[in-house]
């Protein structure tokens, strides 16, 4: 098959080209595709490393807790801005409450980021706290902020 015209290449043939793509465009597309593919791994590698931030008692931490209605706590957690956090489980015993919650950060250096938020955060509870302990994934305690 001959490939349309191109700096060069006029009347080539060019093995696996279609009619009117000449070599250079065949070659931009390939080297569009690697780029395309280099772009997705390094996203994944974002998703992944930035996924193993459970908290476990360290960085975003479980500031402080309250009890918004019977069956519903509201707990304050310190995360990075522009970071999107949410609770992932809630074991319910007859001693305690344990929270897990995980914070996926998009980590772009811009001004302002070095500092972190406080969101608060609301966790349905099967039935009413009645004097159990909330902790945290790790074991950890969360205190009671007072009203």
């Amino acid at each position: 098959m001959l490939a349309g015209p191109g700096p060069g290449l006029v009347g080539v043939a060019v093995p696996g080209a279609t009619a009117g793509r000449t070599r250079r465009q065949s070659i931009l597309r390939s080297r569009k595709l690697w780029l395309a593919l280099a772009i997705l791994a390094a996203l994944a590698v974002l998703v992944v490393r930035s996924n193993t931030t459970v908290l476990v008692g360290t960085y975003p931490s479980l500031d402080s807790y309250r009890v918004a209605e019977p069956g519903q706590l509201v707990i304050s957690v310190a995360v990075a801005p522009r970071s999107w956090t949410r609770i992932t489980n809630v074991d319910e015993t007859a001693t305690d409450v344990r929270v897990t919650i995980e914070s996926f950060d998009w980590p772009i250096p811009l001004p302002g980021t070095a500092e972190l938020e406080i969101r608060e955060l609301t966790v349905p509870l099967v039935t009413s706290l009645d004097g159990r302990t909330v902790r945290d994934a790790a074991g950890t305690a969360i205190p009671l902020r007072a009203p």
